[in-house]
């Protein structure tokens, strides 16, 4: 705990001071920004918790085929005594089958995870940028303070 606690420490106080200087800068876009953290969060943590579920399913279905290889082994006078090697051929496909179909999924959510959180990074960008133009030409703030506040979040990013 305590070591992960003092490696996030100057990424968490960058944070909290960018944090600031865009409330200072302007309260309404640090709001507005806020308002898009559930379109990031709730993909990541459900991408996340998706790839925890499927990875403890590929650990689940490899210890099956360790245990079934370790009974084949065991038992293979018996296997050969009473000609069973077919079945015994195919049971073996069928588990290997399905510990290849879990590791797709696994490999899927993973190809998946970074274009789907760039599409939403772009998108959210696109509506910020938006709203900082709009309140440029409305006279709300000037250039200077927009490009403030974008260098100071290019800093974290």
């Amino acid at each position: 705990g305590d070591h992960r606690d003092l490696h996030s420490f100057p990424t968490r106080r960058s944070s909290d001071l960018i944090v600031f200087v865009l409330f200072y800068l302007n309260w309404k876009w640090t709001l507005v920004s806020m308002l898009f953290f559930p379109f990031i969060i709730y993909p990541i943590s459900s991408l996340a918790r998706k790839m925890r579920k499927t990875s403890r399913q590929t650990q689940e279905k490899m210890a099956e085929i360790y245990a079934l290889l370790a009974e084949k082994i065991s038992g293979i006078k018996v296997t050969k005594a009473f000609a069973q090697e077919i079945r015994e051929v195919d049971e073996m496909k069928k588990n290997n089958r399905e510990y290849f179909n879990v590791m797709m999924q696994l490999l899927r959510a993973a190809v998946l995870q970074r274009p789907l959180l760039e599409l939403i990074t772009y998108c959210i960008s696109i509506i910020l940028a938006s709203y900082v133009i709009y309140s440029i030409f409305r006279g709300e703030v000037s250039v200077g303070t927009a490009e403030i506040g974008r260098a100071s979040c290019r800093e974290r990013v």
